[in-house]
């Protein structure tokens, strides 16, 4: 890997993408002690960026970062302008934006599932809610500038938006070709430069990435602005199926005409929302984690090698400096530029931008050395011109006079983060001219023994400091042990946090299969009891109304029936009690197509003809195997009327699939009394690879 580069406070580790907006890097942001954090840092440095414009835009919402705080923003760090680029820089976390995640899944002809179509989508309407809920200079935080490059995805399925110090500033760069080819497809009509940014304009923003993950194809704008026919014939990438009829509505709402469009955030949400709960999709973090490391398996280990890599890269001087070189009268002079005043500004810039390399470094040592040369020869002089009996004095005796006075406190010429300021360089009026001139003396010995320091190797140099009595700084080997801990500390914060999701996520699968299974079980066990119930009832009332028919009603010229004593009528002899009773009514005729229960005299459907059912890809690709129950309803003529899905949803495509497997069957109809009748019966389907 190559050597990290400065950027200001900034140690550009790795370049992780180029786009239209500019460069992408994993960074550490240095602090007191070495780095402090590592960072996501984003350079709008793309050939269609105004980037004056959007450096101003920046100033104005500096304070933005303090007050959006939601697990589904993206943790601002810094925004601002470093030479001539403008930057923003996020908590970092180990991923891939959007753009990438969708390039990704079109070069390996892995489509994008819907599930995780959907949850991107809904995580993005919660970060997007929550930021018009903020309030930042008395007005609503809109984002203005949604495209798949701001959305981050970690690799433990979080979704987080970025940009919104940014959105309002890339706006007036729209007017740029590059700018407009890259993202007009997102962005509303109405959306051009100077125009105030509004939430149906990020609603239009959120129906185009949502069509483009499901379908895997880029929006294009019709001719006549009206996206109603492109919707309608779009199909979902995953199983080219049709979109469904919810979402279709959902993508026509989102992309209509100002004045037809949803009007809010929250409401696109709250209709996402609702679809999500009532589908039969089961979008996760879990999943989409899963899909994340299925996906950039290849990724997410090379970028730990490199983390492991970092540890050993010398972030150091380039050419170390000795006094011989310091000393050359070729060398700039002190300028007002490294003496700072008092009421200057403590960054050291050199080209208009804060001093990234360690040349920057090197100069200022050596302007800080010529700096003190120069103050020593002025406490000379006025040693030189005091008056009386202090002038004549051995230079012996100036010496111990100046030891036993105060001297003032060292400044330390390496310590580059604190201004050079005149008035600390000059000792206390009461200490004398002795006092002055041997305090300037002493801190260019001070200075030289630094200069001297910092052309031993890395190894020497905190040795060397720590024996002179200096405050150690951190080496490269230090600085760079502390970005590899940081790393490794979050990495395997993240893999504990996936792991404990991973079993609660297993766990919770498994309490619903079981409880899927129990419900199932019963479901069935209730339905034979009822069924045998029924088919019981049945047979009596059939026996009843076959006894009742067999019945013969006495004739009107009948003799009247004997009258037998008391003790001769027994049980056998109910025969003639029996005709006094009125014929039962006949049964009533079986119709064709009458629909039928199970039960005595009815031969339930046989199938015929049962096609394979479709395998979904993304299942197939996955490895995931299912068994779907479907309930079909075969008419007279054996013919597939209705289907409905028994028992939990599974997921991966397989619902669907089965049921349109369970469409195209073919059956022998039932039949009762010999008549061809309708009825529901169970079709049980599975997924084997």
């Amino acid at each position: 890997m190559t050597t990290p580069q400065g950027f200001g406070d900034y140690l550009l580790f790795r370049k992780l993408a180029t786009d239209a907006l500019g460069d992408t890097y994993r960074a550490g942001k240095r602090g007191p002690e070495g780095i402090d954090r590592v960072v996501l840092l984003r350079q709008f440095n793309g050939a269609g960026v105004d980037r004056a414009a959007l450096a101003t835009t920046l100033a104005e919402r500096r304070g933005i970062h303090q007050v959006l705080q939601n697990p589904h923003l993206g943790e601002g760090v810094e925004a601002g302008q470093i030479g001539e680029t403008p930057f923003a820089s996020w908590e970092y976390i180990s991923g891939k934006n959007l753009r990438e995640l969708l390039e990704e899944t079109i070069s390996r002809s892995f489509p994008l599932p819907i599930e995780h179509a959907l949850f991107i989508a809904e995580r993005v309407t919660f970060g997007l809610t929550a930021a018009y809920a903020t309030r930042h200079h008395e007005s609503r935080v809109h984002h203005g500038f949604l495209v798949p490059e701001l959305v981050e995805l970690s690799n433990e399925g979080e979704v987080r938006v970025l940009g919104f110090e940014a959105g309002q500033g890339l706006r007036l760069s729209l007017a740029s070709s590059p700018l407009r080819q890259a993202f007009g497809r997102y962005l509303a009509p109405e959306v051009g430069p100077g125009t105030p940014p509004s939430s149906a304009e990020d609603v239009f923003s959120l129906g185009a990435m949502l069509f483009e993950m499901l379908t895997g194809q880029p929006l294009v704008s019709p001719p006549d602005g009206d996206y109603e026919m492109l919707i309608d014939q779009a199909t979902v990438a995953a199983d080219e199926s049709p979109l469904p009829p919810s979402i279709r509505a959902l993508l026509k709402s989102s992309l209509a005409r100002r004045e037809e469009r949803i009007a809010d955030v929250q409401q696109w949400q709250q209709a996402l929302s609702r679809f999500i709960a009532e589908g039969p999709h089961n979008p996760t973090s879990f999943n989409l984690a899963f899909f994340m490391h299925s996906l950039f398996r290849g990724d997410i280990e090379r970028e730990s090698a490199e983390l492991e890599q970092e540890r050993n890269v010398q972030v150091g001087l380039e050419t170390l400096v000795t006094p011989e070189v310091a000393a050359r009268a070729d060398l700039p002079r002190v300028s007002e530029s490294v003496l700072v005043p008092p009421t200057a500004s403590a960054s050291v810039t050199r080209d208009g931008g804060h001093y990234g390399k360690a040349g920057g470094r090197r100069v200022g040592l050596i302007a800080a050395a010529l700096g003190l040369v120069t103050l020593a020869g002025l406490g000379v002089a006025y040693v030189l011109t005091r008056e009386g009996t202090d002038a004549a004095l051995p230079a012996e005796t100036e010496i111990a006079e100046a030891e036993t006075a105060p001297a003032a406190a060292p400044v330390d010429p390496l310590d580059l983060d604190t201004p050079l300021r005149l008035d600390s360089l000059t000792p206390p009026p009461e200490a004398g001219a002795a006092a002055e001139g041997t305090a300037a003396e002493e801190l260019v010995a001070e200075a030289i023994q630094d200069l001297e320091l910092d052309s031993q190797p890395p190894g020497n140099l905190a040795r060397r400091r720590a024996d002179a009595g200096a405050p150690a700084q951190p080496t490269p080997e230090e600085m760079q042990d502390q970005i590899r801990r940081l790393v490794e500390a979050r990495a395997e914060e993240m893999e504990g946090t996936l792991e404990q999701r991973y079993e609660e996520e297993l766990e919770a699968l498994r309490q619903q299969l079981d409880e899927a299974k129990k419900a199932q079980e019963q479901a069935l066990e209730q339905a034979l009891e009822g069924a045998r119930k029924k088919a019981a009832e049945e047979e009596a009332a059939e026996a009843a109304e076959q006894a009742a028919a067999e019945q013969v009603a006495p004739s009107p010229t009948a003799e009247q029936p004997v009258t037998l004593p008391q003790a001769e009528v027994s049980r056998g002899s109910q025969d003639a009690v029996t005709q006094n009773l009125t014929p039962a009514a006949e049964p009533e005729p079986v119709e064709v197509g009458q629909l039928v229960e199970p039960g005595p005299g009815v031969t339930p459907p046989r199938i015929v003809n049962r096609p394979s059912p479709r395998y979904p890809p993304s299942a197939r690709r996955l490895g995931k195997v299912a068994t779907v129950q479907i309930r079909v309803l075969v008419d007279e003529n054996g013919r597939v009327l209705e289907t409905e899905q028994v028992g939990p949803d599974v997921g991966f495509g397989f619902d669907q699939e089965a049921l349109n497997a369970a469409r195209g069957t073919t059956w022998r109809p039932a039949m009762k009394s010999g008549v061809p009748v309708r009825m529901w019966v169970d079709l049980r389907i599975e997924f084997r690879p």
